[in-house]
């Protein structure tokens, strides 16, 4: 779902790890990636990912804009990956965006914005390694120029073209909200962070998508419970924010879906242990059909 030439968030954890090894393999070893897929079989999703991302490796580059700028975007930055600029005014961008900026007659161009660093203690060394002048290339700034559109807003959608802005929940609902903060009962697991602001950019920016990615299903003192529930008493990205969903079964498109369609999406990438008992709930609303 990653687009070349694009712009990239990751949120932390796991998941976030994941998707960085995928893009290294998607770039260094692209007949083993695209084997790997055809393996797994990613055919009912082929026609979204040839529309808004793809499987070849990443010729242009990707430009990384992130709150948290973490380990795997330094692994990113290393294999090539994390390499497009983006230039402190609009002209520049422009030219840039249209490959008619001759990139050596500037020194200002900039990888990564990242509001801070988090990762292991190898990560800072690498840092500390690297030559004054590519270090240059991160730009650690204020939040609110990361997280927020407002203020050089011009400018932030010439860099922030093709965005892709991916984060992790823990539960999501047939409707679409995702929950990734706060458990039902008031318990506090995480903070929101910036997640709510990169799905809302993910509506805002008019070629943008925010992915949520999560487990489908957990298992907890033998118990084995679905992450993909009917309703839940909190969630930290509203149904109305829905976009993309992807679990270990595959992808859901839900963006400018009805209901009962964004449901079917939701359902065809839950667990099937599950299934029945979400089918009958979403029935008895009547937000499917009895049949």
């Amino acid at each position: 779902l990653i687009r070349d030439g694009g712009t990239l968030q990751i949120g932390i954890g796991a998941m976030g790890d994941a998707l960085s090894a995928a893009l290294l393999a998607r770039h260094a070893d692209n007949p083993g990636y695209r084997a790997l897929l055809d393996e797994i079989d990613i055919t009912p999703w082929r026609t979204l990912i040839e529309q808004q991302g793809g499987v070849e490796p990443l010729a242009q580059g990707l430009y990384g804009c992130s709150e948290m700028f973490v380990h795997g975007l330094m692994m990113l930055v290393d294999a090539g990956i994390v390499r497009r600029k983006v230039y402190p005014d609009a002209e520049r961008q422009a030219q840039a965006n249209a490959g008619t900026l001759n990139e050596s007659l500037h020194t200002d161009g900039v990888s990564v914005h990242g509001g801070f660093i988090l990762g292991p203690s190898s990560f800072y060394q690498r840092l500390r390694d690297l030559p004054p002048n590519k270090r240059a290339e991160f730009n650690m700034t204020a939040i609110s120029y990361i997280n927020e559109l407002y203020g050089q807003e011009d400018l932030k959608r010439l860099q922030r073209r093709d965005a892709r802005f991916v984060n992790s929940a823990f539960t999501a609902t047939l409707l679409g909200a995702a929950v990734a903060d706060q458990l039902e009962d008031g318990r506090v697991l995480s903070g929101v962070g910036g997640q709510y602001n990169f799905v809302a950019q993910g509506h805002a920016l008019h070629d943008a998508r925010s992915v949520i990615m999560l487990r489908s299903w957990r298992e907890s003192g033998g118990e084995v419970s679905s992450n993909i529930v009917w309703e839940y008493g909190h969630c930290t990205i509203p149904r109305h924010l829905r976009d993309i969903v992807v679990t270990e079964y595959g992808i859901a498109d839900l963006r400018g879906k009805t209901d009962r369609h964004v449901i079917e999406a939701m359902l065809n990438i839950s667990d099937s242990r599950f299934q029945t008992e979400l089918i009958e709930q979403a029935q008895q609303i009547g937000k499917l059909p009895k049949d």
